[in-house]
């Protein structure tokens, strides 16, 4: 899952004048600015997200696997492959799915404090829980004023 910071140019003469000028000073006041949003990003989704308001938490692996990329164009909020299961929330699953035990004889789950065993389940699927897209709308301005600082910092140099 990837949430790829992008900025809305609300003073886009502007930039473009001051990037003429000095190109590389606005591209790492970009990059410096996109990494920042990206942890300022990924901390939200952790804190607002992942600490029981969108998904529960159990183990707190979820919450472990949030992390930021610098790229070479800007910076990403990625969740590393230990927490797949993310996926499907950030998605959804539209249909049911068999699950059986893969290293037992029977699965083990609790239910209403009571444990319960069975040879096969049926998941009858996943509503989409966009915690990731939801939290870069929700961030959007927020993100858009931390670029906009580092790129304004490093053109003042």
């Amino acid at each position: 899952i990837t949430a790829k910071v992008e900025v809305v140019r609300t003073s886009e003469a502007q930039i473009i004048l001051r990037l003429g000028r000095i190109p590389q000073q606005a591209q790492d006041g970009f990059r410096r600015g996109a990494m920042a949003a990206a942890i300022a990003l990924a901390n939200y989704i952790k804190e607002q997200k992942l600490s029981g308001q969108a998904l529960k938490t159990r183990t707190g692996t979820g919450r472990r696997a949030v992390r930021t990329r610098q790229l070479s164009d800007g910076a990403a909020v990625v969740i590393d492959n230990v927490a797949w299961y993310l996926k499907l929330h950030e998605f959804g699953v539209p249909h049911p799915w068999v699950i059986t035990p893969k290293n037992a004889k029977a699965l083990r789950f609790v239910i209403d404090g009571q444990p319960v065993f069975a040879k096969r389940v049926e998941h009858p699927g996943l509503e989409e829980r966009a915690f990731m897209r939801d939290s870069l709308r929700e961030m959007k301005p927020q993100l858009v004023q931390i670029i906009n600082q580092h790129i304004t910092a490093e053109l003042r140099k």
